[in-house]
């Protein structure tokens, strides 16, 4: 909660921090996972996992932004953050300006769209130890995928004049090749 306080007030001088920028993709899928999980653990009565989603929704804030946060980005978390904290989540909402009590704003909703990955990161093992690590869409295919990995630098060096006997990928997780 002082993470959050501090991502609203500047400490030093009582000011209010929090700015009007626009929030970038990365930003807008942070907020809409944080809202989907936190709304799922709400309607399950899981406060502490709540609590957590909403300290790593305040990290990523924190260290991204320092200290000027789009208002947009912040104001989803206090309303989220009411329930388990609303003295705090109050008084920051009227720090923000705001004349009417947080108890009564509707709580936040979230997009489909910004829960889904385009790309995911595929550790790649040799032998069993991860070496590398490349980029691929989320939909890639098993051949996309190995082709990716058999291209990727580092794994050349590895395997330049050996033989890749065998070739395991775990779809979404992981590949490793086997080499002689």
């Amino acid at each position: 909660l002082q993470r959050l306080w501090r991502l609203v007030v500047d400490e030093t001088t009582g000011e209010i921090t929090v700015s009007d920028a626009e929030l970038s993709d990365e930003d807008l899928k942070q907020l809409h996972r944080a809202v989907a999980g936190i709304r799922d653990d709400y309607d399950h009565l899981r406060a502490n996992t709540a609590v957590a989603k909403l300290i790593e929704y305040t990290n990523y804030l924190t260290k991204n932004y320092g200290k000027s946060v789009p208002r947009a980005a912040i104001e989803p978390a206090l309303i989220m953050t009411a329930p388990v904290a609303p003295h705090i989540a109050e008084e920051l909402w009227n720090k923000l300006g705001h004349d009417d009590t947080i108890t009564f704003v509707d709580f936040p909703t979230f997009d489909e769209k910004w829960l889904k990955d385009d790309e995911i990161e595929i550790p790649i093992q040799v032998m069993g130890k991860v070496k590398s690590r490349v980029s691929v869409p989320a939909d890639a295919d098993q051949d996309t995928v190995l082709a990716a990995a058999l291209a990727d630098e580092k794994i050349v060096a590895l395997t330049d004049g050996k033989n890749v006997v065998k070739k395991i990928y775990v779809p979404g997780r992981m590949v490793n090749l086997v080499v002689k």
